[in-house]
């Protein structure tokens, strides 16, 4: 595998330690005609050159209605039985342990002082909010929190409530890794940098870059700059710890900066992942438009990917989700991207709301669901990828456009505490 230069390590490295990561050009970049082998490994150099502004080729104006899609509905055993396809494994929601040394007791004469205010707020998050099991785990909408009325000001915004984004294409035959979070050290910067030489050598163009808001931001946004100056695509989404502990409703000014200057870099915003995926969190009309406007602030062309999602979420046990807003460039279809489920007939079985819309973007994990991969597979990186691979090409053959594949060893779960090992920027099964 080629390596960065002694004087690219040891910028990115003083970068790193002083809150930064610099970026330092030296190779020019490689021949278009290098051939490319999608399933063995192909080491390339990640080249080192003047960052140029990214743009993604145009495509013929689709010759389809994209309409909104945000229904949801169960699937019943029959159903499963005729695809051959596995019991979605319930995840238990358990309440987060409540301790004397975390509570914080509000300094007032009557403890039930502030009862009515607390029903009032109740009352009114039910009425505004379609997720009333985020609602439990929540803290950004607290009756203590400095963002809860922030966010009920966005919710009762009309600008919100009735904006219908206008329609931008997404060119197709993206192959999207995920995923890279902020780069905390010099060591995590060359743990990427590796990487992205890695699957460079097989053929993927696009990288999703995920956040919370707790990050560095100008530090993330030279990460963008690096990316792009190696002629990858940029797919943002904000996301957070795979947890229903972790708060959605963050500081919405902090998110619209985030979403803002990130979005004047990016290809693509996705509307959920992690965190904020279908599985976790069901967002509300004004919440997906947030996101779209605040990331199309600073780049107006900017297309956004909703989500097409098989499994359990707060509302079905085993059924199909749908987070796909009018006019949305692509759809992320999760659930079929493992042996056996990666085929036209499952498409067409379990998503036929989205089967016409012009660009599907197929999820692969591996040879398990998503729900079972907690444990690793037990196989090397390189024959986990090789599987990846031949699911990609099936998704392909099924009629998707694009495809994302999670990086990794094949322990891709995080539940609890457990770490996500598709993290490009860490070592594999480490924190």
């Amino acid at each position: 595998m080629g390596k960065i230069t002694n004087t690219v390590a040891a910028v990115a490295a003083v970068a790193a330690v002083g809150g930064g990561i610099a970026l330092y050009n030296s190779n020019p970049p490689p021949s278009p005609d290098t051939p490319v082998d999608d399933v063995q490994a192909v080491t390339v150099a990640i080249p080192k050159v003047t960052i140029p502004i990214v743009t993604l080729p145009g495509v013929a104006a689709a010759t389809v209605a994209v309409p909104a899609v945000n229904s949801f509905r169960t699937l019943s055993d029959l159903e499963l039985a005729e695809l051959d396809l596995p019991e979605v494994v319930t995840d238990p929601v358990v309440a987060p342990p409540v301790t004397e040394n975390r509570i914080v007791v509000p300094s007032v004469a009557d403890p039930a002082e502030r009862m009515p205010q607390l029903v009032a707020i109740r009352r009114e998050l039910t009425e505004l909010f379609r997720d009333q099991r985020n609602l439990q785990y929540e803290t950004g909408l607290g009756i203590d929190s400095p963002y809860r009325e922030k966010w009920l000001a966005i919710y009762r915004d009309t600008e919100f409530r009735d904006y219908v984004p206008e329609f931008k294409e997404l060119a197709p035959g993206l192959r999207i890794i995920n995923e890279v979070k902020c780069p905390a050290t010099a060591e995590e910067f060359q743990t990427m940098q590796n990487r992205l030489e890695y699957y460079a050598g097989r053929g993927y163009n696009a990288v999703l870059v995920t956040f919370n808001t707790t990050e560095s931001l100008p530090q993330l946004l030279d990460v963008a700059d690096y990316l792009k100056s190696n002629n990858f695509k940029v797919v943002i989404a904000y996301a957070g710890r795979e947890n229903l502990r972790e708060p959605v409703f963050r500081d919405p000014v902090r998110l619209q900066k985030f979403l803002a200057l990130l979005g004047a870099k990016a290809d693509a915003l996705l509307l959920g992942w992690r965190r904020t995926s279908l599985h976790l969190f069901l967002p509300d009309k004004q919440y997906t438009n947030f996101l779209i406007k605040s990331a199309r602030s600073n780049n107006p062309d900017l297309p956004f990917i909703g989500i097409a999602y098989y499994g359990e979420t707060a509302e079905v046990q085993r059924g199909i989700t749908y987070d796909v807003p009018k006019n949305s460039s692509a759809v992320l279809v999760v659930g079929l991207g493992y042996p056996g489920a990666s085929t036209k007939r499952a498409l067409q079985k379990l998503f036929p709301e989205i089967m016409n819309h012009p660009h599907k973007i197929g999820l692969t994990v591996g040879e398990r669901p998503y729900f079972d991969t907690l444990h690793p597979t037990g196989k090397s990186v390189a024959a986990n990828d090789a599987i990846k691979r031949r699911i990609e090409i099936r998704l392909l053959q099924a009629g998707f456009q694009s495809t994302m594949t999670y990086s990794g060893d094949g322990s891709d779960g995080e539940y609890g505490d457990k770490s996500r090992s598709e993290n490009l920027c860490r070592e594999y099964g480490t924190k």
